[in-house]
């Protein structure tokens, strides 16, 4: 026999749910007020306008509240909420000059020491734009280096 998701546990005075207000079909966040003896009947009051109402189970449902994933309003979190930083974009730039740069050096090894050159240039300025000195200074001197050599 199937159960439904509030058969295992029944609501109880406290509960955070969402009620099925006037029984219209929308359902509005409450609290549980009270129940009938017989758990057959819960009174809910609601959060908006502290009205109260008494429904059947099957008016009544647990609050869920958003998950990691979604706004109070049921949408998609920005980059900023879900990351912690105004532009994910940042750690993609990063990575881009990372690969540049290992795309280089693997071009140098096949003897084109011009392109491999021109790829650590463009690692490099991208490296430097990301605030990363030390390193766009470092496949700088590898540009210059292979066209020397």
């Amino acid at each position: 026999k199937k159960r439904s998701n509030t058969s295992f546990r029944t609501f109880q005075v406290g509960d955070k749910v969402e009620a099925n207000y006037m029984l219209e079909g929308t359902y509005y966040e409450a609290v549980v007020e009270s129940v009938s003896e017989d758990g057959a009947l819960f009174t809910v009051k609601y959060d908006d306008d502290g009205s109260t109402e008494a429904l059947t189970k099957e008016n009544v449902r647990f609050f869920i509240p958003p998950t990691a994933t979604q706004t109070d309003l049921g949408g998609p979190l920005s980059d900023e909420e879900a990351f912690g930083t105004e532009n994910s974009d940042e750690k993609i730039s990063m990575e881009s000059y990372q690969l540049r740069a290992e795309l280089a050096q693997l071009v140098a090894k096949t003897g084109d020491k011009e392109k491999a050159s021109a790829l650590y240039e463009e690692a490099s300025s991208e490296a430097m734009e990301a605030g990363k000195m030390k390193t766009a200074t470092e496949w700088s001197l590898k540009a210059s280096a292979l066209l020397e050599a």
